[in-house]
């Protein structure tokens, strides 16, 4: 009987197979904690959060095994660490956590103290494409604030960049627009050596209504701009009409 069930727990796949082959977060939490349940027995939240933190800690401990056993022993991470910087220590229940000044704050463990990930590691990427998902499709800057409420990932911005553009739509949401290939510029607008409005661009603005005697009458403003230097001459006429416009000479 020992031996039936040892070939039958050896048949079982690890925890590190199951989290390769998982496609969803969800999935990969039933499949964990379905180790450790009996036959038949219903998964809980509390069998489900164990099995999530099985997974955490497998993460953890292929990355950060020599910062997991500094602290372990009480001893200061190394200044080679990419978690020098985050005060970590190891919970009751063997997470590695981020540190702070927090630890008196109204507000639940996780945001006071997130769990570190890695961010090469296939459980993060699960764990951010639920987060993402559950967000409907968030942007990189939300889907990062959301996960930062529970998780820290250490290059988290890239690791969230890159779930995020894993999704076409996504993709073709956040794009930006090709910029148009700008035209050569004319031979006026780079001849040297030309007075000013030698070569001139010449338009409209109006009407404005001026006081004439007891009246009010229409004038309109002419915009000289000089396509070499790009000074602006102003003038008012009479009318609209394109007909004869003077010009506007020397410009002081």
């Amino acid at each position: 009987m020992a031996t039936e069930t040892g070939a039958a727990n050896s048949l079982l796949p690890t925890i590190n197979n199951l989290i390769e082959s998982s496609t969803t977060l969800s999935a990969l939490k039933r499949s964990v904690a379905g180790l450790n349940a009996a036959l038949g027995e219903e998964l809980t939240p509390s069998l489900l959060r164990a099995g999530l933190n099985r997974c955490i800690k497998m993460a953890q401990n292929s990355a950060f095994a020599r910062e997991i056993d500094a602290l372990a022993k009480s001893k200061q991470i190394g200044r080679d660490s990419p978690l020098r910087k985050l005060s970590s220590f190891l919970d009751p229940d063997g997470l590695l956590r981020v540190g702070g000044r927090l630890q008196h704050a109204t507000m639940n463990e996780d945001a006071k103290h997130p769990v570190i990930l890695p961010h090469h590691h296939k459980l993060t990427k699960l764990i951010t494409i639920n987060i993402h998902e559950s967000r409907f499709h968030a942007s990189t800057g939300r889907t990062l604030y959301e996960v930062s409420a529970t998780y820290w990932i250490v290059i988290g911005r890239r690791t969230v960049r890159q779930v995020v553009n894993s999704f076409l739509d996504c993709r073709k949401r956040h794009a930006k627009p090709l910029a148009p290939e700008m035209a050569p510029l004319p031979a006026c607008r780079v001849t040297p050596f030309h007075p000013p409005f030698s070569n001139v661009g010449v338009d409209y603005f109006g009407p404005m209504h001026v006081p004439v005697k007891r009246s009010t009458e229409k004038r309109y403003g002419v915009l000289y701009t000089c396509l070499a230097t790009r000074a602006v001459h102003l003038k008012l006429v009479n009318t609209r009409t394109p007909t004869r416009v003077s010009w506007p000479g020397a410009v002081s």
